[in-house]
């Protein structure tokens, strides 16, 4: 039975408190974690020398610099604390250089990670350098500790620019300006010192690709996701292209055929507008109107593809000004779908991790009352989860990856990269840095 959701006190800020012994018991663990549930094989680098570079003047007291690393999936961070620990103090040693251990970066969280995750990670976190954030509104003690921790922190800092996982191997989110401002306060605090030291954003970039050929469980997945809308299979020629595929001893460097790619998209197109014509049924019934008529009118002249993004990103705004009603915000029309979202989230968070008042001194009626609030709040969050998820979906991506891999698209990296079913590697890109100076 699930957990019956109160009223509860403000949320606290973890603060980091990094102990080396915990690292290391990570540092054991990782290889593990990493082939079991991140289906990760390897992790490479190109460019290392550059990073190489950045950690010895960090130990020199000559650099102070923060990794600004790509974020596509939940594996970025393990894969990226892995590479520092395992790869780069080999390559700094044919370099000639020796670097100090352990080779790492204080990170940023979402503080509620630890809310879903348990009490470990609520211990776990704080004990290997991370600081939290609070989405949504201006966290002033996860900005005080990165300021300290940028100047006079052991390791770089590590945080992603975007925000948040976009499910996207080659299509970077629009940045957060984080990464920027902290830089130039600790470039303002080195100044207020007198220390004479340089401070570097250094971009990586994180590509995964699959070792074996992904088509088979792509083939698979779509025939699975079709059984669970209902569909009826194929019949005539497409019928027995399907069972071709479905029966096919794949190579690793097999491509689908133009017939096979023809089947193959359209399948997807299907499916994707089946899944939004039942949620549009399902908030049309139960929860909000959506302005078909207004709706119908914009889609008279548009392809398959821009017709179901207008309809997707009309339901996303539908379902959030639902949720800004429910909740009694105010709506705020230059904020995205994501900034609207994460102030729902702040502002369930509000109504169950309650500031206004001391859950201790209330009455056992008040308190019964403020359950109630909270758990109802609470069961709102699921609207704003798929939005947040469905926020960075695009048509055009397929063919995007194409473009960036002509050779073929089975080497697109992306979400996909993280099933279950398929193994991968990654592949961590460490550009030229970016030098903010104190003159």
């Amino acid at each position: 039975m699930t957990k019956p959701i109160r009223a509860q006190s403000p949320l606290k800020f973890l603060a980091p408190h990094f102990n080396p012994l915990v690292l290391a018991a990570i540092y054991r663990l990782l290889p593990f974690y990493l082939r079991s549930q991140c289906q990760i094989e390897r992790v490479e680098g190109e460019n290392s020398e550059i990073l190489v570079d950045c950690y010895r003047r960090f130990q020199a007291g000559q650099l102070r610099f923060l990794l600004a690393y790509r974020h596509s999936s939940t594996n970025d961070p393990p894969s990226l604390i892995h590479y520092l620990h395992t790869n780069l103090p080999k390559i700094a040693a044919n370099e000639g250089i020796s670097l100090n251990k352990p080779v790492f970066g204080y990170f940023l969280y979402d503080r509620g990670i630890p809310l879903w995750a348990g009490p470990v990670a609520n211990w776990l976190l704080p004990a290997i350098g991370g600081v939290p954030v609070i989405r949504g509104r201006p966290d002033f003690g996860c900005l005080r500790t990165l300021r300290h921790l940028y100047v006079r922190g052991q390791f770089p800092l590590a945080i992603a620019p975007e925000g948040y996982t976009n499910g996207h191997g080659e299509l970077v989110s629009r940045l957060e300006l984080g990464c920027a401002q902290t830089s130039f306060w600790c470039v303002e605090d080195l100044v207020a010192a007198g220390e004479n030291q340089q401070v570097s954003i250094v971009p990586i970039g994180v590509r995964y690709q699959y070792l074996e050929n992904p088509w088979p469980k792509i083939w698979q997945l779509c025939r699975a996701i079709e059984r669970e809308c209902g569909f009826p299979p194929g019949d005539g020629a497409n019928r027995q292209l399907e069972n071709s595929l479905s029966s096919r001893e794949w190579n690793p460097e097999q491509q689908l055929t133009p017939e096979e790619e023809a089947l193959l998209y359209p399948k997807l197109l299907r499916i994707a507008e089946y899944l939004l014509e039942q949620m549009e049924s399902f908030d049309r019934r139960f929860h909000t109107a959506i302005q078909l008529e207004e709706q119908a009118a914009k889609l008279a002249n548009l392809s398959p593809i821009e017709g179901l993004t207008l309809r997707l990103q009309g339901l996303m705004d539908a379902v959030l000004k639902m949720l800004e009603g429910y909740l009694q915000m105010q709506p705020h029309s230059d904020r995205n779908l994501l900034e609207r979202a994460q102030d729902i989230e702040d502002t369930v968070w509000d109504w169950i991790y309650r500031r206004d008042v001391d859950i201790q001194t209330l009455s056992d009626v008040e308190r019964g009352l403020a359950a109630l609030v909270a758990s109802e709040a609470h069961q709102h969050l699921w609207h704003m989860r798929w939005v947040e998820n469905f926020v960075v979906v695009t048509g055009h991506y397929l063919g995007f990856a194409e473009k960036v891999f002509p050779g073929g698209r089975s080497q697109e990296s992306g979400v996909s990269s993280r099933s279950s079913v398929v193994s991968g590697f990654v592949a961590l890109f460490f550009c030229t840095s970016f030098v903010l100076r104190g003159e």
